[in-house]
């Protein structure tokens, strides 16, 4: 099964099944041994909730040549694909840090790259998803002097029947910044207070 078009704005195609999934061809052997895939598609164009519709499946060569099917007998000419249409959504990311940097260091920062990622699911479990956060085991600072940096897998952390849009937005570079902690004396005239 495939899928063709662009869905409405904002969704995107999840999975696409064919039901039945075995076609049964017979012909002469010449035309039966040019067949290298068959395929089912159907049109997602605009298309913002699961559809199925009845397809007539066409048979292509190894060159990606449809075949002509004048003299095959086929024991279907329509199988029903199904398309799942799943909403999409910018879900921020939330990196929290365990243990303390080495002595006389202090955290000035997190940064990461990228800052948002698109996911991809059904309304119910997108609508309570505002933040995908990543626990504080994961980025331990114990004892650390200077920049921790460290590519974090956030796919695990997605709640579920959510995934991504883009499955290499997974891998998050992180760096927590890390810098020694400065002491300033003023001297201020007690008039000034």
């Amino acid at each position: 099964p495939t899928s063709s078009g662009t869905p409405a704005s904002g969704s995107v195609v999840g999975n696409v099944s064919v039901s039945p999934n075995v076609l049964k061809v017979s012909g002469p052997a010449e035309v039966i041994g040019k067949i290298s895939k068959v395929t089912a598609a159907i049109d997602v164009t605009n298309m913002s909730m699961d559809i199925s519709d009845s397809v007539i499946p066409k048979l292509y060569d190894e060159d990606g040549k449809e075949v002509d099917t004048t003299n095959l007998n086929l024991n279907l000419s329509t199988v029903t694909v199904s398309a799942q249409v799943l909403n999409t959504k910018s879900v921020g990311l939330n990196f929290q840090t365990s243990g303390k940097p080495g002595n006389e260091y202090q955290i000035t920062g997190i940064t990461y790259e990228p800052q948002t990622v698109r996911a991809k699911g059904n309304a119910a479990a997108l609508n309570k998803l505002d933040m995908i956060t990543i626990p504080k085991e994961v980025l331990d600072v114990s004892g650390a002097q200077a920049d921790l940096t460290k590519t974090v897998d956030i796919s695990s952390y997605l709640p579920t029947g959510v995934d991504l849009v883009t499955p290499s937005d997974k891998d998050i570079a992180v760096t927590v910044e890390i810098e020694k902690a400065a002491v300033e004396s003023f001297d201020i005239p007690t008039a000034n207070i």
